[in-house]
């Protein structure tokens, strides 16, 4: 990561100003599960209303007890 943010400062000195005011990047990942999945090919495929209506009426069909 270090590699990343050292070629970003040289690349861009506006960028380089930025992180040196804010730091750098952290990013987060947690594991993958199957709810985000299946919610972002929901709303990937629909939009709004429609997405969560069905996003809804999905995950109350397959909520175990």
């Amino acid at each position: 990561m270090r590699s990343a943010v050292r070629h970003l400062k040289n690349a861009d000195p506006i960028l380089a100003a930025i992180i040196e005011r804010v730091g750098p990047c952290r990013m987060q990942f947690g594991p993958p599960e199957f709810h985000s999945l299946a919610e972002a090919i929901v709303y990937q495929q629909l939009n709004g209303k429609a997405a969560v209506t069905i996003f809804n009426r999905f995950t109350a069909l397959t909520a175990i007890p």
